[in-house]
């Protein structure tokens, strides 16, 4: 059998890259830049599954929710660790990120 992982180019692959952390992803990038920090009041969501249903659309709202949410939808089991991330995230990662890659 042919190693299909000899095919890749690890050259041009993105990998997020901090302290111990090698092949990181946009996962990694999204929690280690979430706006929360330890004592705030508020938080801006991490994830779409986050805010109401009613509010998926497309849109420049940027959410912020008591940070008790939060913690009630965690001791719940609601919180949906990697679920998808908000557009909020999504345009930060494209603004802070992406724009390095002269794609656009």
């Amino acid at each position: 059998m042919y190693d299909i992982f000899k095919m890749l180019d690890l050259d041009s692959i993105w990998f997020y890259q901090i302290d111990n952390l090698k092949y990181g992803g946009f996962f990694e990038w999204l929690y280690t830049n979430n706006e929360y920090k330890e004592n705030d009041l508020e938080y801006k969501p991490l994830y779409i599954e986050d805010i109401s249903r009613a509010t998926h659309a497309l849109t420049d709202v940027v959410y912020s929710f008591p940070i008790e949410r939060i913690k009630e939808k965690m001791k719940s089991g609601d919180f949906i660790e990697r679920g998808h991330p908000t557009y909020y995230y999504w345009e930060k990662f494209v603004k802070e990120v992406m724009v390095n890659w002269n794609l656009f």
